[in-house]
This record gives C-alpha cells, sequence and structure tokens, in this order.
C-alpha cells in the first residue's frame, strides 16, 4: 500500500509519529549541548576541567561535611576533581554547591550527633560519629540558602549556623580559590 492509498487518519499519524521523533531528537540534543556550552565556559575561565564535567546522579560532585567540636568542617575536591587528595580545600560555616551540578554532600561527625537543616530546599539529615549520611543537593535553586545546624542535646550554638551558597561553577570555584588548602 503506498503513502497516497493508506487512510488519511493512517497519513496523520505517521506525519505526527515522525514529528514526535524529530522534537525528542532536537530536545535531546539540546539537552546534551547545554551542559557542554556551560562546561566549556566555565573551562574557559579557568575553573579546573575535573570539576566542570562528567558529574551525573550516578557520579555526583562530592563534598564532605563533618561536624567537629561544635562547627562545620567542609572539604571541598581541589583542582583534581577528587575528594580525599592532598589538594582538597577547606572551609567552614558556608557551603558552596555548584549550580546544575549533581552533588552529593557526605556528612559526618567526630564527636557529637549533629543535625543539619536547609529549610528552603526542604533537607533535614543528620550527621553520627562512626556513620555516615548523604545529602543530594541536585535541584539546588541557586542563591543563598539558610544552613541551621545544631546539635541533638539542643543547645544552640552559632558556630554551627551558616548558608548554603549555591552558584556558577565559576563563582564556586572562585569562592575555592579563596579558602585554605592542607
Amino acid at each position: 500500500m503506498t503513502t497516497a492509498s493508506k487512510p488519511r487518519g493512517l497519513r496523520v499519524r505517521s506525519v505526527l509519529r515522525i514529528g514526535l521523533g524529530l522534537i525528542a531528537v532536537g530536545v535531546g540534543a539540546l539537552l546534551t549541548a547545554l551542559p557542554q556550552a556551560r562546561a566549556e565556559r566555565a573551562a574557559e575561565a579557568g575553573v579546573p576541567v575535573a570539576l566542570c564535567r562528567g558529574h551525573t546522579r550516578e557520579a555526583p560532585h562530592t563534598i564532605q561535611v563533618t561536624g567537629d567540636h561544635h562547627t562545620w568542617q567542609i572539604r571541598y575536591p581541589g583542582p583534581d576533581g577528587v575528594l580525599g587528595t592532598a589538594d582538597d580545600i577547606f572551609g567552614s560555616s558556608t557551603l558552596h554547591v555548584p549550580v546544575g551540578v549533581p552533588t552529593r554532600v557526605l556528612l559526618h561527625s567526630r564527636d557529637f550527633i549533629y543535625a543539619l537543616r536547609v529549610p528552603s530546599l526542604k533537607v533535614n539529615e543528620v550527621a553520627i560519629p562512626n556513620m555516615e549520611f548523604e545529602v543530594h543537593l541536585d535541584e539546588a535553586a541557586a542563591g543563598r540558602h539558610e544552613l541551621r545546624g545544631g546539635q541533638m542535646c539542643g543547645v544552640a550554638r552559632p558556630a554551627l549556623q551558616g548558608e548554603l551558597v549555591v552558584e556558577s561553577v565559576e563563582a564556586y570555584w572562585a569562592a575555592l580559590q579563596s579558602m585554605e588548602t592542607r
């Protein structure tokens, strides 16, 4: 049966399937191109390639937050993009996260049971000695969010209060460069 001899309803459905297929291909190409373009702009701005590319929900950018003596100790991967190496970067109180990059925050405690909360993102997790907990910040909106911390004993500790800053990859790298390495 040729196209001309197909009933009108079948021809319309065939055209719709082709059109929808082309739209799906175009959207797929766009979704692939946008992160690539963002990574290229970040790399041109001097951001290490390891921080710009390849992060997925299954292999996220990883940051470690540890409760220690009533403060948050934050450990970021350095230029190699790998957490736990000699080029790691250290901060406290303000947690910086790159927007649009799947990010996993590993929570630890060295001494007490701590609570980490970001009310605007509905994040509420604990850090317990000798245990590891995770928070995924894949969909965090750009901007500054209140980071509330506390100990389970109920005593308010000002050093556990801070900010979660979700920013461009370029601003994220600039913030890390102002912190210390050990």
